[in-house]
């Protein structure tokens, strides 16, 4: 499996059990799955510019915690600045 691949599969299973293990916030039933896909949209939109030298589960949990506006780790902020253009 390429890194792209490797990369939308964690990303998406992250999503997957963030979704179904938080107990949500009594948003519509509809919101959560509708958020996912616009983060799924976000991870699409740039798989292709993970730099060669960041890993893909590098760049899914760096992804994810931007997603969620979880607390940044350093490398973070690095690999996020060049994928998130």
């Amino acid at each position: 499996m390429d890194r792209t691949s490797q990369f939308i599969a964690m990303v998406q299973t992250a999503l997957i059990t963030k979704y179904a293990c938080d107990p949500g916030d009594g948003s519509a039933p509809m919101t959560r799955p509708m958020w996912a896909i616009e983060h799924m949209e976000a991870a699409f939109h740039v798989a292709a510019a993970i730099p060669h030298d960041v890993t893909a589960r590098e760049a899914a949990e760096a992804f994810i915690r931007w997603a969620f506006h979880a607390p940044l780790e350093e490398d973070d902020k690095t690999i996020l600045q060049i994928i998130l253009k």
